[in-house]
């Protein structure tokens, strides 16, 4: 969905911007259930919605009226947050609407109904809603094939055109996954995205938010089964923006936002704070700020937006709540929201709104809106390609001539092998490298224009020839009827070093002469004498690392092109001893059958049991703990000592194995209680908080309260927070415990919470009372 807005910028943007991350909120103790907390950042509000059960998906029109779906009927609310009459989804409408994104005056309203076609509702005479029955979206044509437009997101731009986020994860595959433009009346205008890894594309789109003037989309990403690390179709979630282009179409600028990588409930490892895990759902509100939902991590993220892509940027993490219900940690999810023009948030699945302390909205009417150009559908035209007929080097200038009816914008090249090389602006003449050796070489030329239509291909050739004097680094031309061929490159998968060993199998029907290497900047060394085995060193510093390898015979015939990865960690395993590893790469990752810690334990320290097999060895192992932040690997043994974290209570410890290959196990916990002693019966409760009492006013800060605990134990701490919910320290627990109220006169509010020996905290209950002069 997304809320319509206005493309100038208000003053306050600059003062919110100061504010970024999760250091600056605020922890309130929650008084819904002991199990979850809350964290809102300072500035907003949190209060329970009285309508639960909603989407809260919606827009807001031009008005600044926003409509959100909840149940049979849609909810409006004006630019102040006052609730308006709801509207009532008229007979004929056929499925539950997901979301719901209205003209610029609010006269139609679009609905869709995930895999079946959105409906338009058009208000009556009374203000009331009625389906038209006779207004439709076409089938649009993508990649050749006609596709019928059907999903659960859809927005609105201050023109009235319509954006559909057709891939939604309820969607069948057969659909495609883009999203799709419309005009008012339904006719098709344009399509941008696909279904891949590589930026720009998307596992399942899910919604879609639009800026006011229709020149910026940015879409959300739940990659389902691929956000699980080391799945085969890996892909984060990703919020991705677009950005119209003067041929009418619209083209990938940049990803706003990305998860890291972990596994498929990342709960407590979860993202930096800037980053998403399944953004199922994006809002604008009227100063272009971009809201959106990081749903696995319980987050709700807000960005800021420029005409610029590069300037996009995260603000702040405005609310975050985590659940620890059976003492395991994981985000409360919030799936959905809706923002109105004052960045009003409406959270669904918490049914709680958070609102800002700073408020403005806009003057009426907003300034009209220029139409923007249609897409560009006239393909460029490439007229000549002039290169030398001979050259004594493999770097030539391609010159190019070229015509469009709006702008030539971007060119590529290819070798006589057909494989072209990316996208670059376009210019002539161009200096490009041919093939290696001497003999016959061709070009391949293709331009393309803003909106993405590609040209005729013109294909030239020219001869490569030994200069005068003859090159010593070109190996004489002989008589070869056939290319070598590079049949494997093998190097090692992990090292701790970035010296290796490539080995290299290759066959020529002449014999193999020379071989050459790179990195993955892909810039060749100089041609060496062919070995089996080459020393290479790989680029500098850890982490993933890419060899190419090529050959050519004696004629100057050079072979395909093998690219092989390696891993450079400071940790990773040595390499097994010669001859002492298998005859195949091992690729079999060991397995961590389980591990043992006790179950309750006086000392930090504790001793940790592990059973652990692979095919070949288990080499070493790592631990985290309830934080998620891993420690170095070390050598493997059945038997170690690990530190907890500190403070007592429940803890949690994970650890996993790898092989020399560097093949990694899965991850396994287990669980342990940190207490002060042993002695007596285990204590395996939380301590209750039944009642605290004060007085109903006070002429000073300095009050007593009255607290009521129990424990199957004993109760031995208690804190106190004020309204403000910073926590103060633990004292002892006593049926009186003095505290101090915040400074000023008024309302006040007093939060307590006690904890027993083990570590064990109760619930969270809090009083009012009132400060009196």
């Amino acid at each position: 969905m997304s809320l319509v807005t206005h493309a100038s910028r208000m003053m306050h943007r600059a003062t919110a911007c100061a504010i970024a991350g999760l250091a600056v909120l605020v922890a309130i103790p929650s008084v819904a259930s002991a199990a979850v907390t809350w964290e809102v950042a300072p500035g907003y509000t949190r209060t329970k919605l009285a309508q639960s059960g909603c989407y809260y998906l919606g827009s807001s029109d031009q008005n600044g009226v926003f409509y959100t779906v909840c149940g049979s009927s849609i909810f409006r609310f004006d630019r102040t947050g006052k609730q308006l009459a709801n509207i009532a989804i008229p007979a004929g409408v056929q499925f539950q609407p997901r979301d719901v994104a209205p003209s610029p005056d609010g006269s139609y309203l679009y609905l869709s109904q995930g895999t079946a076609t959105p409906v338009r509702i058009n208000r009556k005479a009374d203000g009331t809603y009625a389906l038209d029955t006779k207004w439709k979206l076409d089938q649009f044509s993508y990649w050749g094939t006609k596709w019928t437009p059907i999903g659960h997101a859809i927005a609105t731009d201050g023109r009235g055109d319509i954006y559909l986020s057709n891939g939604s994860y309820w969607s069948s595959k057969n659909t495609q996954t883009s999203i799709a433009k419309y005009h008012p009346d339904g006719s098709f205008v344009t399509a941008f995205g696909d279904y891949g890894t590589q930026p720009g594309n998307w596992i399942t789109n899910q919604d879609v938010a639009v800026s006011r003037d229709g020149r910026r989309v940015w879409v959300g990403e739940n990659c389902g089964t691929s956000c699980t690390y080391g799945a085969p179709d890996y892909s984060a979630s990703r919020i991705t923006r677009y950005d119209f282009t003067p041929g009418g179409t619209y083209r990938f600028s940049r990803i706003v936002s990305a998860q890291g990588a972990m596994d498929g409930n990342p709960f407590p490892r979860c993202e930096s704070a800037g980053a998403v895990h399944s953004a199922y759902s994006l809002s604008l509100d009227y100063d272009e700020n971009l809201y959106a939902t990081s749903t696995t991590c319980g987050r709700l993220q807000v960005y800021d937006t420029d005409e610029d892509p590069a300037k996009d940027r995260f603000i702040k993490t405005i609310a975050v709540a985590t659940d620890a219900t059976n003492g395991v940690i994981s985000g409360f999810k919030n799936h959905y929201i809706g923002v109105d023009w004052a960045g009003r948030i409406y959270a669904a699945e918490w049914n709680m709104k958070f609102e800002p302390a700073d408020v403005s909205v806009p003057a009426l009417p907003l300034p009209a809106l220029a139409p923007l150009p249609e897409p560009d559908v006239t393909a460029p035209t490439v007229r000549t390609v002039t290169v030398p007929p001979v050259s004594t080097t493999q770097d030539v200038d391609v010159t190019i001539d070229a015509t469009d009816d709006m702008q030539v914008a971007e060119l590529r090249l290819a070798r006589e092998d057909g494989n072209w090389g990316p996208w670059q602006p376009f210019t002539s003449p161009v200096n490009y490298t041919l093939s290696d050796g001497l003999g016959t070489k061709g070009v391949y030329v293709q331009v393309r224009d803003m909106a993405g239509n590609a040209s005729n291909i013109v294909y030239r050739t020219l001869d490569v020839v030994e200069p005068v004097g003859g090159d010593p680094d070109v190996p004489p031309p002989v008589a070869d009827a056939a290319d070598p061929v590079l049949v494997t490159v093998s190097i090692p998968s992990l090292t701790p070093t970035a010296a290796i060993q490539v080995g290299i199998e290759a066959t020529d029907d002449t014999g193999v002469r020379q071989v050459r290497l790179a990195n993955e900047d892909g810039n060749w060394k100089a041609w060496q004498d062919f070995a089996d085995v080459v020393d290479w060193q790989l680029s500098a510093g850890q982490g993933l690392k890419a060899v190419y390898v090529q050959v050519r015979d004696g004629a100057g015939r050079t072979s395909n092109v093998i690219l092989s990865r390696s891993k450079v960690a400071a940790d990773a395993p040595p390499p097994p001893p010669p001859g002492g590893g298998p005859a195949e790469p091992d690729t079999t990752a060991p397995v961590l059958a389980a591990i043992t810690i006790p179950a309750e334990t006086t000392t930090q320290t504790v001793g940790v049991a592990l059973d652990a097999t692979d095919d070949v060895a288990v080499s070493q192992v790592r631990f985290a703990n309830e934080d998620g932040n891993w420690a170095g690997w070390q050598a493997y043994k059945a038997n170690m000592q690990w530190p907890l974290t500190a403070g007592y209570g429940f803890k949690l410890v994970y650890a996993q194995v790898r092989d020399a290959a560097g093949n990694e196990s899965l991850v396994v916990d287990a669980r342990t209680s940190y207490v002060q002693t042993k002695q007596g019966p285990v204590d395996a409760a939380d301590p209750v908080l039944a009642a605290i009492t004060v007085p109903d006013t006070t002429p000073t800060r300095d009050i007593t309260v009255g607290i009521d605990a129990s424990d199957d134990i004993a109760v031995a701490k208690v804190r106190f927070a004020n309204e403000d919910g910073n926590w103060g320290p633990w004292v002892d627990y006593a049926a009186e415990v003095p505290h101090q109220l915040s400074a000023g006169t008024g309302l006040k509010v007093v939060y307590a919470q006690v904890r027993d020996a083990a570590g064990h905290e109760s619930n969270v209950i809090y009083v009012r009372t009132k400060v009196v002069a």
